[in-house]
């Protein structure tokens, strides 16, 4: 099993003893210039020529990687004429794209401002430090197997490592039982030579052997897929159901999956698949209303709620699907006029929205958090829960929509001005130009493109880096000061991009007075309040909603995909993107307040706490496990 997989999890390693090791000072401050150490029982378990091999991998960010911009002070973009910052970036553009086109490409000849960089010494005293832990492959197994039974969805690349980890401490039959992960369950079920008898999980078992997808989705590019894929192996698996379970199992379910059975018509199970078509004349069962799935349309239909049936319907369901419900009936107590659906794929859509009997919706609403309320308080009656002041966190309904640690909607809030921004590297041998931008509510853009600044000097771009070469990658930055009141959503666009090319990146999230901009620097680490971790596989991606007052400025993390050009605009869908995440991420529901109402003590000293929530300290299962059953 590589590492990196438990550290992405876990931010741990695997550990064979609990025995203790004082680690070295040159891996000590080598580590901490990456914001992290190793535990002693890490140090013990892991030679020192390991220990450099995984900070030579990037666990975390350096103060240099932080501040690889095309300018390195805040004072040069804000008094710098328009023109000197537009010429000094065409040569940059000249030196990559420029020099590709004619074939003499070098990445020692890249154009970047000979400009000082004087970066702040950290104060170890004073950053947030990442402990990287350890954990037995017992201690593994049970961490695995709570968050599977939590019930929450999974992001795709979370259950890659799930899986990988799964595999390595020895998941059997024995546990099987237990997941309630559907989309793991199926590998797990595959490797474990387990015949799903359920016909949607046969189904399911099906696409996964055919495109190796676990998603249960009518998608076109399933349908196409499975068309393309090596179907050689399904007949026989056809065949095997029909004499364990018979083939009137899958006619129940044929009608709600038919362009999905239908996509595995071949010469060999063409017969197969009319049987089944066949059947499902007289087999068919229409699915089941979800009740909780209507609730809010029963509502906008002025239909009367049973109130009794709606808390009968709360106690069968897990804590995720009543969250789920909780914000679909948040969002309809706001005069909103966005709505943006988002989609199992990750993609998103937006459009005009309304909803008018709030009054219900504000009832009914208040019904579902005290059944919240009520699981929470299983997990965190009378702990002491450490949350920095500065971090807002978010119920999440998914961890699909994470952004690294962190639920979507979640928020950092600092009362002073805020530098933000992404930072990545160059992928194998291919340059990677990722471009970053903020979209006002009016429309008004700044980044590369557009404004590199406010004529206030309210905002300002630290310029376009379109090559991340080497160790040290490239970073792009916005300076934001404290104003009168004004939303923004921040993007990132895959300029160059590749479809086979992903490309890992960083948000990173600071503060900062308006007394240092003419320091030589572009961020102060010791100033950093967040790093998350994230990935691009499309042109285009939100990353979340900026808000800035008189009195603070607030970042609210927003992963989604929405459109599909190289350079972000103010078309309709991203209009209508900007008002839905602008009403809804003001007004998520907010884990902090529904912690103290389960009967948790927030707390802002970390040392005396049962549980710490601070953004350093956060595995993939720490908020999770507040909301299991």
């Amino acid at each position: 099993m590589d590492s990196l997989t438990v550290i992405r999890l876990f931010k741990a390693l695997e550990i064979k003893t609990k025995r203790k090791k004082k680690v070295s000072k040159a891996i000590l401050e080598t580590s901490l210039r990456q914001g992290f150490v190793f535990s002693p029982e890490v140090i013990y378990n892991y030679s020192e020529t390991e220990l450099s091999d995984l900070i030579d991998v990037g666990l975390g960010l350096s103060p240099e990687q932080m501040n690889r911009s095309f300018h390195k002070s805040w004072g040069k973009v804000k008094d710098a004429s328009i023109l000197q910052l537009i010429m000094e970036q065409l040569i940059h553009y000249f030196t990559t794209y420029g020099f590709e086109r004619m074939g003499i490409y070098d990445e020692n000849s890249v154009y970047i401002p000979n400009e000082k960089l004087e970066i702040p010494k950290v104060d170890i005293d004073g950053i947030a430090i990442t402990v990287i832990k350890g954990y037995t492959k017992n201690e593994l197994k049970e961490k695995i197997l709570d968050l599977l039974k939590s019930g929450i969805a999974l992001h795709e690349d979370t259950m890659k490592d799930v899986i990988e980890v799964c595999f390595h401490v020895g998941i059997d039959q024995e546990n099987i039982n237990d997941i309630k992960n559907k989309e793991v369950k199926v590998v797990l079920c595959d490797n474990l030579k387990i015949f799903p008898e359920d016909p949607v999980e046969f189904l399911r078992y099906l696409i996964y052997k055919s495109i190796g997808k676990t998603l249960l989705i009518k998608d076109p590019a399933t349908i196409e897929g499975i068309k393309q894929s090596d179907l050689s192996e399904v007949n026989s698996l056809f065949k095997k159901y029909k004499s364990k379970y018979g083939l009137q199992r899958l006619a129940e379910i044929f009608y709600r999956f038919k362009p999905i059975f239908l996509s595995f018509k071949t010469t060999n199970t063409r017969s197969t698949i009319n049987k089944i078509r066949k059947l499902a004349n007289k087999y068919h069962k229409p699915m089941k209303e979800d009740y909780l799935n209507s609730i809010t349309g029963l509502i906008k239909n002025n239909v009367i709620l049973n109130i009794s049936a709606l808390e009968r319907h709360l106690k069968r369901v897990n804590t995720f699907r009543k969250i789920r419900l909780a914000y679909a009936l948040k969002y309809r107590t706001k005069d909103a006029d966005s709505i943006l659906y988002k989609i199992r794929n990750g993609k998103a859509f937006a459009t005009d929205f309304r909803f008018e009997d709030k009054r219900t919706a504000v009832k009914v609403l208040s019904k579902v958090l005290d059944s919240i309320v009520t699981d929470l308080k299983k997990n965190v009656d009378k702990k002491k829960i450490y949350i920095p002041e500065y971090v807002k966190y978010a119920l999440p309904t998914t961890e699909k929509q994470f952004t690294g640690f962190f639920p979507s909607g979640t928020c950092i809030s600092i009362p002073k001005d805020m530098v933000f921004g992404i930072y990545w590297n160059n992928v194998n041998r291919h340059r990677i130009d990722l471009d970053l931008s903020l979209i006002d509510m009016g429309g008004g853009k700044f980044g590369w493109d557009s404004s590199y600044r406010s004529e206030d000097r309210a905002i300002l771009f630290s310029g376009d880096m379109t090559d991340a070469q080497g160790e040290d990658g490239a970073t792009e930055l916005f300076y934001v000061r404290r104003q009168l009141k004004q939303e923004y959503i921040m993007l990132v666009n895959y300029y160059n991009f590749v479809e086979e090319v992903e490309v890992p990146f960083s948000i990173i999230v600071a503060k900062e007075q308006v007394g240092n901009l003419d320091k030589n620097y572009m961020i102060n680490p010791n100033n950093v309040k967040s790093v998350a971790k994230s990935k691009i596989k499309e042109k285009q991606k939100i990353l979340g909603l900026l808000v800035t007052t008189k009195d603070e400025c607030r970042f609210y993390f927003s992963e989604i995909y929405i459109g599909m050009s190289i350079t972000s605009s103010g078309k309709d869908y991203i209009e209508h993107g900007r008002k839905y995440m602008t009403q809804f991420y003001q007004n998520t529901i907010s884990l902090n307040s529904l912690l103290e109402k389960a009967g948790a003590d927030i707390m802002d000293d970390r040392n005396e706490c049962d549980i710490d929530l601070s953004p350093e300290s956060l595995e993939k299962d720490t908020i999770i496990n507040l909301l299991k059953e």
